[in-house]
């Protein structure tokens, strides 16, 4: 599985918070909490907070 094919399939989706990303791949919140970081820094990724929920 290419590095893409998992953002591809997240397109679309639902807002997903940190936990439930983590959850879907089988990774710690703070590995995808730290990938996630790398991509909204970049400009590739927004992000919204909702109540304690960053999605």
């Amino acid at each position: 599985m290419s590095s893409q094919q998992p953002c591809e399939r997240l397109r679309g989706s639902r807002h997903l918070s940190t936990t439930d990303l983590a959850h879907r791949r089988a990774l710690a919140p703070s590995t995808v909490s730290a990938h996630l970081s790398v991509l909204r820094e970049s400009g590739l990724l927004a992000s919204r907070r909702q109540g304690n929920h960053v999605l």
